[in-house]
């Protein structure tokens, strides 16, 4: 009697298990919050207008996402725009630079040093030719160095090969005052005020 108790309780207990994988594995119906929601119309549209309107949405859909190349040229084609501050475009700065050792994974390929070998080596002077920002950009002036958006040229200092230290004399435009924008590409973006 013992025995037959024993695989009784084996027996229900895979019952349930298989009940409970049924139950947890089983197609669901998609639930709607309210029967507006319900689609209520048939997939296929009978009327040929309709169908045409379908065909049309579905064409001016884009495919896919946009996907960003880190080796885009216009990079920095928010710099300085309307809406954003000195901030955001040191951001931009920092984030172009590290693009450019992400892709490259050799930090001596930046010739760090001067703004303008820095704007040549982005632009499109390295090993590669890779462009990661436009020599068109209205904030590189006439002599290759980026500007902030007062027109004083960025101050790059280089602690390491991927540490640099970006600039900007913000609005008073002179360098090493209270309203500079300071930030560095291996920290975060903290501004000086």
């Amino acid at each position: 009697m013992e025995r037959r108790g024993w695989l009784a309780i084996a027996l229900g207990g895979l019952v349930i298990l298989l009940g409970v994988w049924v139950f947890t594995f089983r197609e669901k119906k998609p639930e709607f919050e309210s029967e507006e929601e319900s689609p209520e119309q048939p997939l296929v549209t009978q009327d040929k207008e309709s169908a045409e309107e379908a065909l049309v949405s579905m064409k001016s859909a884009p495919e896919k996402p946009e996907y960003i190349d880190i080796r885009n040229p216009r990079l920095l084609r928010d710099y300085g725009s309307e809406g954003t501050t000195a901030k955001d475009d040191m951001e931009l700065v920092v984030s172009t630079l590290k693009r450019f050792w992400l892709l490259f994974k050799d930090p001596d390929l930046l010739r760090v040093g001067s703004n303008e070998e820095i704007v040549e080596t982005l632009a499109g002077r390295n090993p590669e030719g890779i462009a990661f920002i436009s020599p068109d950009n209205p904030f590189i002036d006439d002599q290759g160095r980026l500007t902030d958006r007062w027109g004083t040229p960025v101050f790059f200092h280089p602690i390491s090969m991927i540490n640099i230290e970006i600039r900007s004399a913000g609005p008073d435009r002179e360098m090493f005052t209270d309203d500079d924008i300071l930030l560095g590409t291996g920290t975060r973006a903290v501004p000086r005020h």
